[in-house]
């Protein structure tokens, strides 16, 4: 992943996709019809976004990566034998049990569309810069989200440490974080903005648009916590509007994640507990 931040190395992203699908392979996670995949969504955002197409190609080029993303991220595309690295696991006396699998279909989705990405951050000035953009917004979205799931008893107040919380934050990042705000953000949100650039407040549109989809994404765990991820959705989008980096949306929600791991109850109250 470091590799996607190493300037004058454009090498790096092609190697680090090859050693990920290569350790998929390793694992038994990935059946030689799960590179169709990568290939296709690769081509698609490459054709849309590098390439000088009249505006009919591009479009049709965008909607097959979209395709093929929404079949990664849904876990509707064949190859994958994603493994479960956290079971039915209690964070809290009263708190939901948790579980967590590697999902290698959606992190091949992030890793593409990453990897495609013209703009990235290259020095630690660009880094510094980046903060100075969405601390403000990233504050924001914490306390309006972490605020709002306190008043809808949706979780309570509850420091903790947990000795899993190194191989939950690795996954978070890189099966939650990255893939989601890949997909949402960098794919979805993008290319409406593309679209809606000429309408009035369009990028404000399209920041809700990407943000109710993406709370319809959590949707099987129930309307309050759909109403939150779309008003956490809301909050990553404006972080990627004000920066154009795909990388604040991605540590603006690992972070709230974070947050809400380790001080309040995680994922969220069991009915017993509220």
């Amino acid at each position: 992943m470091l590799g996607f931040w190493q300037p004058g190395k454009p090498w790096l992203t092609p190697l680090t996709l090859a050693a990920a699908i290569a350790a998929g392979f390793y694992g038994r996670i990935l059946q030689p019809v799960a590179l169709l995949w990568p290939v296709l969504l690769a081509a698609g955002l490459l054709l849309a976004e590098r390439v000088a197409l009249a505006r009919f190609w591009r479009t049709l080029a965008w909607l097959v990566a979209l395709i093929v993303a929404t079949g990664l991220i849904f876990h509707r595309l064949p190859g994958f034998a994603n493994p479960e690295v956290i079971a039915d696991w209690r964070f809290g006396p009263d708190s939901l049990p948790y579980s967590k699998y590697l999902n290698f279909d959606g992190i091949l989705l992030g890793v593409c569309v990453l990897g495609c990405t013209r703009h990235r951050l290259r020095n630690v000035d660009e880094w510094r810069q980046l903060g100075k953009r969405v601390l403000l917004i990233l504050l924001l979205t914490m306390i309006a989200v972490l605020g709002a799931s306190l008043a809808l008893e949706f979780v309570r107040w509850q420091p903790k440490w947990s000795e899993l919380f190194w191989l939950w934050a690795w996954g978070n990042l890189l099966s939650t974080c990255l893939v989601e705000e890949a997909f949402f953000r960098g794919l979805l949100l993008r290319g409406l903005m593309r679209w809606l650039m000429r309408s009035r407040h369009g990028e404000k549109w399209a920041i809700v648009v990407a943000a109710v989809l993406f709370g319809w994404k959590h949707l099987p765990g129930g309307w309050t916590y759909a109403g939150l991820a779309t008003l956490a959705g809301i909050g990553y989008g404006s972080a990627y509007l004000a920066s154009s980096r795909l990388e604040a949306a991605i540590l603006s929600h690992f972070a709230l994640n974070c947050l809400h791991f380790l001080l309040f109850s995680y994922p969220a109250l069991s009915a017993g507990g509220i």
